[in-house]
C-alpha cells in the first residue's frame, strides 16, 4: 500500500504506492480488494487536491459540527434540514430504520442503562450532508436491556463500550470461552 509521503509545498503533497502497478487507480473488474481500496485513497487524495487549489473547499468537520449542533442540541428540525441535501437519508443498519425509534423498534422501554460503540458513516454532497450509515452491534443493546442472554452465544454487553474507550479489558475472552465449548 502506501509506503512514502513526502511534503513538497504547503499546498502539494506527493504519495508513492510502491506495491502499485501503472494505472492501478483505473477502473477495472479484475482488480482485487487491496488494490481497489488503494485506488479509493488515490482518487479522494487527488480530489482533495482539486478541491484545495481549485476550489470550492469545504470544512466538512465543521459542516458536521454544525448538524450536531441543530440535531442533538438545538433540536430544531429545520435547521437539521438546512445541513443536509434535498434526498438526504440515514441508514441505521442493525435495525433497517431511519426514523425515531431506531435502536430498539418493537421493544417496549426497559429504563435500563445501555452503553454502545457506534460508527458512522457521513457522506456529504458540496456544503450538505448526503447521508449517515450508522452501525452499532444489536446483539450488545439486547444483552445489556436483558432481552438476550449471552450464555453460550459469541456476544459482548457494556464491556464493548468500555473496550473501544481504551479501558484496560482482557481480549480474546469469547475465543477462551469458545474453546470450552469444543
Amino acid at each position: 500500500m502506501e509506503r512514502l509521503k513526502k511534503s513538497i509545498s504547503h499546498n502539494l503533497t506527493i504519495f508513492e504506492y510502491r506495491d502499485m502497478e501503472y494505472g492501478f487507480a483505473s477502473p477495472s473488474d479484475q482488480m482485487s480488494a487491496e488494490v481497489k481500496v488503494v485506488r479509493n485513497i488515490a482518487y479522494t487524495r487527488s480530489l482533495d487536491l482539486l478541491r484545495k487549489e481549485m476550489g470550492p473547499y469545504y470544512n466538512l468537520s465543521a459542516l458536521w459540527d454544525k448538524h450536531v449542533e441543530c440535531e442533538f442540541f438545538a433540536r430544531d428540525a429545520q435547521k437539521i434540514m438546512e445541513t443536509m441535501v434535498v434526498d438526504a437519508y440515514v441508514n441505521n443498519i442493525p435495525t433497517m430504520t431511519g426514523e425515531i425509534d431506531w435502536l430498539l423498534p418493537g421493544v417496549a422501554p426497559t429504563n435500563k442503562y445501555v452503553e454502545i460503540p457506534m460508527v458512522g458513516i457521513i457522506s456529504f454532497r458540496g456544503d450538505k450532508l448526503c447521508n449517515e450509515h450508522i452501525y452499532w452491534d444489536q446483539a450488545s443493546v439486547l444483552v445489556q436491556i436483558g432481552v438476550l442472554d449471552k450464555g453460550e452465544i459469541p456476544v459482548t454487553g457494556r464491556e464493548q463500550a468500555e473496550k473501544l474507550m481504551g479501558k484496560s479489558l482482557p481480549n480474546n475472552e469469547l475465543l477462551k470461552k469458545s474453546k470450552k465449548n469444543l
